[in-house]
């Protein structure tokens, strides 16, 4: 699960963090802020949409190795082509387009890695399970940042190594977890149970919308300065052409603070 989680959390960094900044800069360097934002939300539109349709297809899926993995392995197969497509994209219309297809496509491997925690971890061990999915988050935005830096100069092979890396991931957590549901009941395809379940009522489900509330207040103030980071570098501090090199830097920064938060929130919470 660390594994699994941490490699999709690096490849989606180093891919939205460096690679597509730099290539919307080089497309348009005085308009790569706007640029930027452009695909950056079109990718967050494709996520919305596949994240419950991959629950739903998975969930009435019959294989002798799970209903999930084959989910998994098709959207890693469709993944690795769009980011070889994405790497020698040469226009705005180009990136926005394959990037919303690869928030498409990883969310057919992240949903099923999520579920895995509900499903097959005991409700006791599930704090663990799910502490083990945020260090993931840390150490996969780190490495993604490392790994984009590395390979800021070689687009094409930057994207080929990450996509890799996410493919022997995926691989061993299929490989790992495959268990056979052939024989196992198959619940009812119901479209308008699907498009519920974009929606939740928060008058009804109060504690339900507290919570999506404020993750969602605290996610449109960090993502910023997760997406934007390089360009921040650059031109915010000043650092230029050297502000790929120092990504690292300020990821290991970000990782120690979170690490000693988190547990400490954790604490306090309880």
């Amino acid at each position: 699960l660390f594994v699994g989680a941490g490699t999709l959390f690096l490849f989606w960094t180093a891919l939205q963090s460096v690679f597509l900044a730099l290539q919307v800069q080089r497309i348009d360097k005085d308009g790569a802020a706007a640029g930027l934002a452009f695909v950056i939300a079109l990718g967050a539109i494709g996520a919305l949409v596949a994240a419950p349709i991959a629950g739903a297809l998975s969930d009435r899926t019959r294989t002798r190795i799970g209903g999930r993995a084959p989910w998994m392995l098709g959207g890693l197969a469709v993944t690795a082509v769009l980011a070889m497509l994405l790497a020698q994209a040469t226009t705005l219309g180009e990136l926005a387009l394959y990037w919303l297809l690869i928030q498409a496509s990883t969310n057919f491997i992240f949903t099923p890695i999520m579920v895995h925690i509900p499903e097959r971890v005991p409700v006791a061990r599930r704090g663990v399970f799910s502490a083990a999915v945020g260090l993931s988050n840390l150490m996969g935005v780190l490495l993604g940042q490392v790994f984009g830096a590395a390979f800021a100069a070689q687009l094409v092979l930057g994207y080929g190594v990450v996509s890799a890396l996410l493919a022997v991931a995926v691989v061993a957590f299929v490989v790992v977890n495959r268990r056979s549901n052939v024989g196992t009941s198959r619940p009812p395809f119901d479209l308008a149970v699907l498009l519920r379940s974009f929606w939740v009522n928060p008058v009804r489900y109060p504690a339900f919308g507290w919570v999506f509330l404020g993750r969602f207040l605290f996610l449109t103030g960090f993502f910023p300065l997760k997406v934007y980071l390089l360009y921040i570098l650059q031109d915010y501090v000043g650092l230029g052409a050297a502000a790929v090199g120092n990504m690292p830097t300020v990821g290991v920064a970000a990782m120690l603070g979170a690490a000693m938060g988190t547990p400490l929130a954790g604490w306090l919470s309880d």
